[in-house]
């Protein structure tokens, strides 16, 4: 189930939420009719990850915590938030590669690795004393290492800005499929 995934991600159980709006009432970001954050809730409570994935709503909250202070439940909507951009952001990566780094086993393995190489590349093109490269590597293929990292970042990131426009504009295809749930039914949703 949607939600189920989005608590892997680290998020509260939102079986507290019960929809009274009183976060939506504080939101500074929310508008006439909006139902901000109160709709990205319900999204995920009745398992409509296509709305939910291509609202630009999921973006709009800077992480005030208004909502949060307010909850009458104690329901973390701030929270919840965060943990379903982090959802997102393994369903617009190319590869599923987000996923690697919010895995609680394979992500410290990331860093890990990642700073040892960082740190490989550091001792690399650190000089000596009598200004030669340590290990003898020209500057040149140096400097063509880091163009060459740099324009895979670059070509990564504009794939996948590609596929979150397209979740976005409803061009993108959903594999997953969730069981929707009757707005009249959602306190059923575990089921």
């Amino acid at each position: 189930m949607l939600l189920d995934e989005i608590k892997k991600m680290g998020a509260f159980d939102v079986n507290a939420c019960y929809g009274c709006g009183v976060s939506t009432a504080t939101c500074p970001l929310s508008e006439n009719g909006d139902e901000f954050p109160r709709k990205i809730i319900r999204y995920a409570m009745v398992a409509l990850e296509k709305e939910l994935l291509s609202s630009p709503r999921l973006w709009k909250c800077y992480y005030c915590g208004e909502c949060t202070k307010s909850c009458p439940r104690e329901a973390d909507p701030v929270g919840f938030m965060m943990e379903v951009r982090r959802y997102a952001i393994t369903r617009y990566s190319i590869g599923k590669i987000g996923k690697a780094f919010y895995n609680k086993t394979l992500a410290p393995l990331i860093y890990v690795f990642l700073s040892v190489f960082s740190l490989i590349g550091i001792l690399l093109i650190s000089r000596a004393p009598a200004g030669a490269v340590i290990f003898m590597i020209p500057e040149v293929y140096i400097h063509l290492a880091g163009l060459v990292l740099g324009a895979f970042v670059i070509v990564i990131a504009i794939a996948n800005t590609t596929i979150m426009y397209r979740y976005m504009t409803g061009k993108r295809r959903f594999t997953k499929k969730y069981k929707s749930l009757d707005k009249f039914t959602c306190q059923n949703y575990n089921k």
